[in-house]
Parts: C-alpha cells; structure tokens; sequence
C-alpha cells in the first residue's frame, strides 16, 4: 500500500494531523486553566461567605484586594523583564557563569518577592478579621499556590515557624 519511502503521516495528511493534535491540545488546556480560576474564584467566595463580614471589613479588603492587584501587575511584569533579560543573554551568546548566574538569581528573586506579596496581603486580610472569623479562615481556606493547577489544604501544609 506505501511504499519504502512514502508514510502515512507525510504531506497533507501529516499536516491535517499536526493541526488536529494542536488544535485538541489548545483548547482542552483553555478550558481547563478556565475552569482553575473559576474555581479559585469560586472557594474565595465561599470563604468570605462565611465568614460573615460587616460592610466595614468588606470595604477595606476591597481596597486591600485592589491595592494588592496593582502591586502584583507591577511584580509580574518585573519578573517578565527579568525572562526576557535572560534569553537576551543567551541569544547573545558568549556570557560567562557570573552573568548567567547573575540573570538566574535576578528571577529567583523576582519570583519571591511575588510570593511574599501574596502573603503579605493574606496575612493583612487575616489580621483584619475577628478572633471567630480567624477560625473559620483558618478550617475553610485554601491558598492558592503560584502555579494554576496546584491547590493545597492548610492541613497539607503544615510548616513550623520558630
């Protein structure tokens, strides 16, 4: 039916496959990411649900939430920089261990400072609540860690700090 030289999967039909492929992969990853922040969005507002807010601590979690918002974009897009930064290097060519190294701890950091903004702004949110607000934050929440797929239980992560 083929011969020596001739597949299946070459000319149009490796091509109508190729894009077939992507094209499941593409959008069965959109959907999914989609459905992450849904459902973050989702136990965020249960959570607040719960706990019962009055209007005063919901209004200064909004302010804090929007505050919080602006400083990420401006983190995030430091971190950007700093990927674009490094492939710069390497595109280049030619760079030593420091640079590359240099390049490397610049993201590391980069990437921390995001993190620790997110704490921080969990912890402001935690500290403006009630002592029985505290524990019902503190059965119910979940933290979202930095990558989309990865929710983790309180219970899941216990961590000793002195």
């Amino acid at each position: 039916m083929f011969s020596k030289t001739e597949t299946r999967f070459t000319g149009k039909n490796g091509i109508l496959m190729f894009l077939t492929a992507l094209f499941v992969f593409v959008f069965i990853g959109f959907g999914f990411g989609q459905k992450q922040d849904h459902d973050r969005i989702q136990m965020r507002d249960n959570i607040l649900k719960k706990l019962n807010l009055s209007d005063e601590q919901q209004t200064n979690i909004g302010q804090m939430r929007l505050q919080n918002q602006k400083e990420m974009v401006d983190l995030k897009a430091d971190l950007q920089k700093k990927n674009i930064e490094l492939k710069e290097l390497l595109q280049n060519g030619n760079y030593s261990r420091a640079e590359y190294m240099t390049k490397t701890d610049a993201i590391i950091s980069a990437k921390n400072n995001i993190e620790i903004a997110r704490a921080e702004h969990q912890m402001d949110i935690y500290e403006s609540l009630d002592a029985d607000q505290q524990k019902t934050w503190n059965k119910n929440s979940f933290r979202f860690q930095g990558d989309k797929d990865k929710f983790c239980r309180k219970e899941y992560r216990r961590i000793e700090h002195d």
